[in-house]
C-alpha cells in the first residue's frame, strides 16, 4: 500500500484551517470585549439610578440626604466599579482598572444640574467608551462630557 492512497489532511490544508480560525478569532474577540464593556457600564448605570432614586425617597421621608450606607437599597459589590456619593449630590461609579472611567449622576432636585450624567476619562480608550455612551457637551480640557441619552 502506498502513502498516496491514505486518506488524511495535508499540512497545507491544516495550516489554511488554522489561519482561517485565527482571522475569525481576531474579528470576534474585539466585538466580544465591547459587548462585555457595555454590559459592565449598563450595570453601573442601573446601580447609579437605583441609588439616586433611593436618595430621593430618603429625602422625601426625612427632609435631608444621607450617606449610601443609610439607604434602604444595597448595591451589590462589583469587581469593576466602586460606588460612592459626593457632597455636591452626585452618586458615582468609579473604576480604577484599565481604562479608568467614572460615571457621575446628579440627583438633587434643588440643583440646576438635576438628572445630569457625566462621564470622566483619563485615557483614549475610556474616552471612546464615554463617546459611545453619548457624550454631548464637553468639559475641562476634554476630560469629561455630559451624557445626553441616559
Amino acid at each position: 500500500m502506498s502513502i498516496r492512497n491514505k486518506k488524511a489532511f495535508t499540512l497545507i490544508e491544516i495550516l489554511v484551517v488554522v489561519v482561517i480560525i485565527g482571522i475569525l478569532a481576531a474579528i470576534a474577540l474585539p466585538q466580544y470585549q465591547k459587548a462585555v464593556e457595555r454590559a459592565r457600564l449598563s450595570e453601573a448605570i442601573s446601580n447609579l439610578k437605583t441609588l439616586a432614586q433611593a436618595e430621593e425617597v430618603y429625602y422625601l421621608q426625612y427632609g435631608e440626604y444621607t450617606a449610601i450606607e443609610n439607604l434602604d437599597v444595597r448595591v451589590p459589590n462589583s469587581e469593576y466599579f466602586t460606588y460612592g456619593m459626593s457632597e455636591e449630590r452626585y452618586v458615582y461609579a468609579s473604576r480604577s482598572g484599565y481604562p479608568k472611567i467614572e460615571l457621575w449622576f446628579n440627583y438633587s432636585k434643588a440643583s440646576t444640574r438635576n438628572n445630569e450624567w457625566i462621564c470622566k476619562w483619563s485615557t483614549a480608550k475610556a474616552e471612546k467608551i464615554c463617546r459611545y455612551l453619548g457624550c454631548g457637551l464637553y468639559g475641562d480640557k476634554y476630560t469629561f462630557c455630559v451624557l445626553n441619552n441616559l
